[in-house]
């Protein structure tokens, strides 16, 4: 294979003076000011006409795009702003041909390439007078390497703390900047986590810093948070302890080895979920030809960057699960797919010759569902109960979902507590005995308790910085008294609001629609409940039942939509307002596109199309306490063995919240 060489061409700045730059025969025009809006979209065009240019020239044969392996799509240019980079052989026809789309692109653009500013490097293989004619022929000067791109280091070596010394030195030099005798702990607090742990990130989400380098900067942050100008200051706290989440009683600053993992988890997220995008295509001949991303391995001389994202890899692995549509695309033995009760993997013993078996094979091709039989036969019982509790969706591909987000998309914030542990493991948390408290004390005892909680706090304070110790009975009468004086100033203005509070009014003269679900966490039993009322708020008919299996409080939301869709279609509505109490999901269904990547997700998009088919439908929040009566009936549908439906008189246990 013939050396390559890659030009690093940065043109001259695109506007001079608040016109366009230029040195070609472009005119100027003196709209186009610096600023204005539609300059990036006019910089985006004139480069397309560039990068056309370049896939002619390379479709027809006249240059070679570089290739990273046999198979691998050749990249002839990458485009970045005014940074580009362009890939062709190491000969004198192949640069001609650059030098001449160059200059045609400069004609017709009126931007000339800066040549002071350009540079070009060659591949170890290639001989000493090519390179001279090369780089004679495009008038660019030699150098061993194009150093940064985009801010990021284009070549790494061996020695990576050296490499990535500039993230470390950057961050030393701004925090050096600052003087700690002007600022309190709070306003140090707001620059480490505004400006120092923000820094490192636009490198972190590429590559995977050395583990020197972070704990460097984690030093220089303590040291600041501790110090008090240039004097030496005792660090009362390892940095560790001041990671952990503010509710848990520390500070919440971040662990930047882990936040570093978990920036490249979007990275394998993006590989996941776009394997036809043309980073994803170039890895997949280079590192995984015969396998898939999740199978992948970092394999034999692997790039630094493959490295990085390798780390983050079994964390993502670990995350996702499969979302079944028709099932075509997953694997009944080599896929997650299932509830994590006891593992997302089937546990039944695999057959050998089913080892590349689908789900879709489980499904009845008649009735749309899990075929009973096939299941029976195949799997243990432990297994046929969770497979039914799969919704299937036939119209739909199998795609992949991130187990901790409710619409199923992978997020740097839900990784990174992924990756430190959950806090809230802790049995002897404040927070655990407070909500333990109040699931059993009645209302007034709760807020007799706040007061109490309060007291103590001022007791506490009393006796810290005054010196003085408040008896016990004197906080618990302390404590009745406040309740009593807030009582009695915010008491009637509370009733009052209530009193005077209404309904809101609805455009429109139609159908209004209420509806509810219930969700038990840990069973996945869901329930749902509808309402209809006349447009002056008379009772029409009821309807409640239990919804499938969900695996969140938005899927079961999402359900109740679409079965309150259902049954107006059922009874020739074709024109009705819904509402809901779960603004979430009025969220989702008002965004123009929702990701279908969680089952949640997946209803919600089928929502949609079925309110495409109604005359006029609309979603609507109102408060719980306008939803009472859909609330009421959803969770009586948990004691129920069958649905129910009341027609023209509602049920007794909603009577009162009708009018």
């Amino acid at each position: 294979m013939g050396s390559f060489n890659n030009v690093v061409c940065d043109n001259c700045e695109l506007y001079c003076n608040g016109e366009w730059g230029g040195g070609g025969t472009g005119q100027t025009d003196s709209w186009t000011q610096t600023g204005d809006p539609l300059s990036p979209y006019l910089f985006i065009i004139c480069a397309e006409v560039l990068s056309m240019l370049l896939q002619k020239e390379q479709m027809t044969g006249s240059i070679h795009g570089c290739r990273v392996a046999r198979g691998a799509p050749p990249v002839s240019h990458l485009f970045f702003a005014d940074d580009s980079l362009l890939f062709f052989k190491a000969n004198i026809q192949e640069a001609t041909v650059i030098k001449e789309c160059l200059m045609r692109y400069e004609k017709l653009s009126g931007q000339v390439v800066n040549d002071n500013k350009s540079n070009i490097c060659f591949s170890r293989n290639t001989q000493h007078m090519a390179r001279t004619q090369v780089a004679s022929c495009l008038q660019v000067v030699q150098a061993s390497n194009f150093g940064k791109y985009l801010g990021l280091p284009s070549f790494v070596g061996r020695n990576k703390r050296a490499v990535f010394s500039y993230v470390e030195e950057k961050i030393r030099q701004r925090i050096g900047s600052w003087n700690t005798k002007l600022l309190s702990q709070a306003g140090k607090e707001v620059l480490l986590k505004s400006v120092a742990q923000s820094m490192p990130t636009f490198s972190m989400s590429v590559f995977l810093l050395p583990e020197t380098v972070c704990q460097s900067i984690e030093r220089a942050m303590n040291r600041y948070w501790w110090g008090s100008g240039r004097d030496k200051a005792i660090h009362w706290k390892a940095w560790d302890k001041l990671c952990i989440p503010k509710k848990f009683g520390c500070l919440g600053f971040k662990e930047l080895r882990a936040f570093n993992l978990a920036m490249l988890g979007k990275q394998v997220w993006r590989f996941l979920t776009n394997p036809e995008s043309l980073v994803a295509r170039i890895y997949k001949v280079r590192y995984y030809p015969t396998s898939s991303f999740v199978d992948a391995t970092i394999g034999n001389c692997p790039s630094f960057c493959w490295r990085s994202i390798m780390a983050a890899h079994p964390i993502v692995v670990a995350g996702i699960r499969r979302m079944i549509g028709n099932g075509e695309t997953t694997l009944i033995w080599g896929h997650p797919w299932l509830k994590d009760n006891p593992s997302p993997l089937i546990q039944t013993i695999m057959p050998e010759e089913l080892r590349e078996a689908r789900v879709t094979g489980l499904i009845d091709p008649q009735t749309q569902t899990w075929d009973p039989h096939i299941l029976s036969d195949l799997f243990i019982p432990e297994d046929v109960s969770r497979i039914v509790m799969i919704p299937v969706s036939p119209g739909y591909d199998d795609s992949w979902y991130w187990m901790g987000d409710p619409k199923g998309i992978y997020s740097v914030k839900n990784a990174y507590r992924r990756i430190v542990g959950d806090y809230e493991n802790n049995s002897d948390s404040f927070a655990e005995w407070l909500a333990g408290a109040m699931a059993i004390l009645t209302e007034e005892q709760t807020q007799l308790l706040v007061g109490v909680l309060y007291n103590i706090w001022r007791s506490r304070n009393s006796a810290v910085w005054e010196g003085a110790m408040t008896r016990l009975q004197a906080v618990v009468k302390g404590a009745a008294t406040l309740l009593n004086a807030y009582g009695a100033v915010h008491g009637r203005a509370a009733r009052e609001g209530i009193r005077t509070q209404s309904e809101p009014v609805l455009p429109g003269n139609h159908m209004r629609c209420y509806m509810d679900a219930g969700f038990r966490q840990e069973t996945g039993e869901a329930t749902y409940e509808i309402v209809l009322l006349d447009p002056d708020g008379s009772f029409v008919a009821a309807k409640n039942d239990r919804s499938p299996f969900c695996f969140t409080p938005l899927m079961a939301e999402a359900v109740a939509f679409k079965e309150a869709l259902s049954w107006l279609e059922e009874m020739s509505i074709n024109s009705a307002e819904l509402l809901t109490d779960c603004m979430v999901l009025r969220a989702a269904i008002h965004h123009q596109t929702t990701p279908v990547h969680s089952y949640a997700g997946l209803v919600i998009d089928q929502c949609k199309t079925m309110m495409s088919l109604f005359s006029s439908a609309s979603l609507s929040y109102v408060s719980r306490q306008f939803n009472l009566h859909a609330h009421t009936l959803a969770s009586l549908a948990f004691t129920q063995e069958h649905s129910m439906y009341w027609e023209s008189i509602p049920p007794d246990a909603i009577i009162a919240f009708i009018n």
